[in-house]
C-alpha cells in the first residue's frame, strides 16, 4: 500500500499494476472504510455515505453532533474502536447509530486557545441517563436499511460486532448497563429480527467482552470465543447452537492476542503470558486436538507477524538487555534465521538498564517493579526518588522488553541527574488474571494506595533512597492516583 499525493493505492510489483484504494476526495472524509467488493463507506457532515465507481449514496439523513453515525460508541469501551463493519463479502454494511441528545453535557476547558474556552461533551455519568445505541444494516444493491431489533432496555451496550461467514447473520455481545450480564445474540442481516441467544455470561462484579467471535476458517459452524470465566483470559470453541465444545487453552496465564489461522485453518496462532506475566510468546494451537506449541523462544516480548500460509513468522523481539532482534522462524521446524540484531543505541552514553523485581502486596500478590539507580551510584550517598505509575485496568507498565516496557529515555536522563526512578504495576493492572484486575472493583484508588505504601516501605529499606525527597507522577488514571496519594498520604 502506497500513499501517492493525497491518495492511497495498492501496487502489485509482479504485474506492474495498481489499484486506487482511497482517492484524495475521500481522504478528507471521516471514518473511511473500504470493502472487498469495492464499496467505500465514509462519514460526511455527520451522515453516512457509501460510494462505488464514483457514485455516492447517502445512507442516513438525520445525523448531527448528537445523532452520531458510523463511529465508535460506548466511550470506546468493550474493545470498540470503530463504527463501520463490512460483511465478509463486502456487499453489506453494518453501522452504529448513537442518540446522545438525552445525555447531560459535561464541561471541559480547552486550554489550547487564548483565552481558554469551555467545550461541552456528552458524558453519561453513573445513575444519569445514558445514550441509546442501535445497529443499522445497509444493503447497497437494494439501498435498503434495516435496524437490528435489539430490544429493551435501550441503555444496554451493543459490543463486539461479528458477521457470519455467509453474511446472513450478525452477532452482537449485548451487555446490560450494570455490566454484569452479557448475552451473545444472533440477528438476521436481512430483516434485523432477533434469531437466538447463543449463550450468556454473568459475573458478580463485571463482564467485559473485548474481542468479537472468530469463526473457524475451515468450518463456518464453529467459532472461538475469548473469556476470563475461569479467572484467566482463554479461548473456547463453540458451535452455532451456543454449545461450548471445549476449552482450547487453560492455565494461570492470559491469552493476550489472537494472530489468526494458517492457510488451511488447522492451526491458530496466539500470544500469551504462559512463561511470565512480563513476557509475550507466540503459540500455535491445533484446533482439532486442542494442543498448543510454543513458536518463539527466549524470555522477551515477541511481536510477531504470521505469513498468509502460516509456514513462517517474522519475530520482532526485545528484552531488557537487547534493543531489538528480528528473526524469521519456520513454524514447522522452529528453525530461525536472524535478519537483524540491533546494537545498543545507548552504548556511548552514561546510562544503565533498570532492574526488574517484585514486591508483595498486602494480599500476597506479586507486584512487578522497575528501578533505575542513579548513574555513578555511590552506596554512601542518598538520592531523591521519582515514582511513575498508572495502576488502572487495560494497562501494564512492566515488561521484559527494551526499557523495561514502561521506561523511556526521560527515566534514564533523570537517573543521570542523580535520581532513583521507580515504576510499578499495582493491583488492577492488566494481564494478571481476573481476580488481580477486579481487586479494585468499587474500591478505585484504595488498592492502589495500599500497593504504593508497600512500595514506599520497600524504598525506605534501600539505604541509598531518600524517601523524604520523593515525587510521584502519572498520566490519566495515574494522575488520579497521584492526586489521591498526595491528599491521603502526604
Amino acid at each position: 500500500v502506497l500513499s501517492v499525493g493525497k491518495g492511497k493505492i495498492t501496487l502489485d510489483p509482479t504485474k506492474n499494476t495498481y489499484k486506487v484504494l482511497v482517492n484524495q476526495d475521500l481522504l478528507v472524509k471521516e471514518n473511511v472504510e473500504e470493502s472487498k467488493a469495492g464499496y467505500v463507506a465514509y462519514l460526511d457532515n455527520f451522515n453516512l455515505f457509501v460510494v462505488k465507481d464514483g457514485a455516492a449514496e447517502q445512507v442516513t439523513n438525520d445525523g448531527t453532533k448528537d445523532i452520531v453515525y458510523a463511529s465508535s460508541v460506548h466511550r470506546e469501551e468493550f474493545g470498540i474502536s470503530k463504527g463501520i463493519f463490512w460483511s465478509n463479502s463486502g456487499k453489506i454494511l453494518a453501522f452504529y447509530r448513537m442518540d446522545q441528545q438525552m445525555v447531560t453535557d459535561y464541561p471541559i476547558i480547552d486550554w489550547s486557545t487564548r483565552p481558554a474556552k469551555n467545550v461541552n461533551i456528552k458524558y453519561p455519568m453513573a445513575g444519569d441517563k445514558s445514550h441509546e445505541v442501535t445497529l443499522g444494516v445497509y444493503h447497497p444493491e437494494t439501498k435498503a436499511v434495516v435496524y437490528l431489533k435489539t430490544g429493551e432496555p435501550v441503555e444496554q451496550y451493543l459490543t463486539n460486532i461479528a458477521w457470519s461467514p455467509d453474511d446472513k447473520f450478525i452477532f452482537v455481545a449485548v451487555v446490560n448497563r450494570g455490566q454484569n450480564h452479557m448475552k451473545l445474540n444472533q440477528y438476521s442481516a436481512a430483516t434485523g429480527e432477533f434469531v437466538a441467544t447463543l449463550f450468556e455470561e454473568k459475573d458478580e462484579k463485571y463482564i467485559e467482552p473485548l474481542v468479537p467471535m472468530l469463526f473457524l476458517k475451515n468450518d463456518g459452524t464453529k467459532f472461538i470465543w475469548q473469556s476470563n470465566r475461569d479467572g484467566w483470559n482463554h479461548l473456547y470453541l463453540y458451535d452455532l447452537k451456543g454449545k461450548v465444545l471445549r476449552q482450547l487453552t487453560k492455565g494461570n496465564w492470559e491469552v493476550t492476542e489472537v494472530k489468526g489461522f494458517d492457510a488451511k485453518g488447522d492451526q491458530l496462532f496466539y500470544k500469551a503470558t504462559a512463561e511470565s506475566p512480563i513476557t509475550r510468546n507466540l503459540y500455535s494451537l491445533n484446533v482439532k486436538s486442542g494442543k498448543s506449541r510454543r513458536i518463539t523462544q527466549g524470555s522477551a516480548v515477541h511481536n510477531t507477524q504470521i505469513s498468509s500460509t502460516g509456514n513462517s513468522v517474522i519475530d520482532n523481539l526485545s528484552s531488557q538487555d537487547q534493543p531489538r532482534v528480528i528473526d524469521l522462524i519456520e513454524t514447522a521446524s522452529l528453525k530461525k534465521k536472524t535478519l537483524l540484531k540491533a546494537a545498543n543505541p545507548l552504548a556511548d552514553y552514561a546510562t544503565q538498564n533498570s532492574s526488574i523485581f517484585t514486591i508483595k502486596s498486602s494480599t500476597g500478590d506479586d507486584l512487578y517493579c522497575s528501578l533505575y539507580k542513579p548513574v555513578g551510584y555511590d552506596s554512601t550517598k542518598k538520592y531523591p526518588v521519582i515514582v511513575y505509575w498508572y495502576g488502572g485496568s487495560h494497562a501494564q507498565l512492566i515488561l521484559n522488553s527494551w526499557n523495561a516496557g514502561a521506561g523511556d529515555y526521560w527515566f534514564r536522563y533523570m537517573a543521570q541527574q542523580g535520581y532513583v526512578v521507580l515504576t510499578m504495576d499495582t493491583r488492577g493492572s492488566d494481564n494478571r488474571g481476573k481476580a488481580f484486575e477486579q481487586s479494585m472493583f468499587r474500591r478505585v484508588g484504595d488498592v492502589q494506595m495500599d500497593d504504593m505504601m508497600n512500595a514506599v516501605t520497600y524504598l525506605k529499606s534501600l539505604p541509598y533512597a531518600d524517601t523524604n525527597n520523593m515525587g510521584l507522577f502519572g498520566w490519566s488514571f495515574g494522575g488520579f492516583n497521584t492526586v489521591d496519594f498526595m491528599l491521603n498520604h502526604p
